[in-house]
């Protein structure tokens, strides 16, 4: 199955727009059981995918946010085991966001 069709670097699906403002795009080829590539045609199909290559992208990008995600969560675990952390409450982030901006009013910078 060749990915690197110049067709398929437009995504149908509005959640993978930025995959396609990828400007250089290289190809890469792999081989499928026969069912696997049909299973992938139709889920494509079913996604509303413009080509089953950009559902495979879809799917890579998918893993590859997901393995972000589990990084910065294993990352907060380690934080919070090392007593790195800090207990916030409902409006926190307002009364945080109001002492910036008055910082920032009283340098200067607007």
């Amino acid at each position: 199955m060749d990915l690197g069709d110049a067709g398929d670097t437009e995504l149908a699906r509005d959640d993978y727009e930025e995959l396609s403002k990828e400007r250089i795009m290289t190809t890469i080829t792999f081989e499928l059981p026969e069912s696997l590539k049909n299973q992938a045609d139709e889920r494509a199909i079913q996604a509303q995918f413009s080509s089953t290559g950009a559902y495979l992208q879809s799917l890579i990008a998918r893993d590859l946010q997901r393995a972000e995600i589990d990084r910065r969560l294993d990352e907060s675990e380690a934080e919070y085991e090392r007593g790195e952390f800090t207990i916030w409450k409902k409006g926190d982030t307002q009364k945080q966001l109001d002492e910036i901006i008055a910082r920032r009013k009283q340098s200067g910078k607007q």
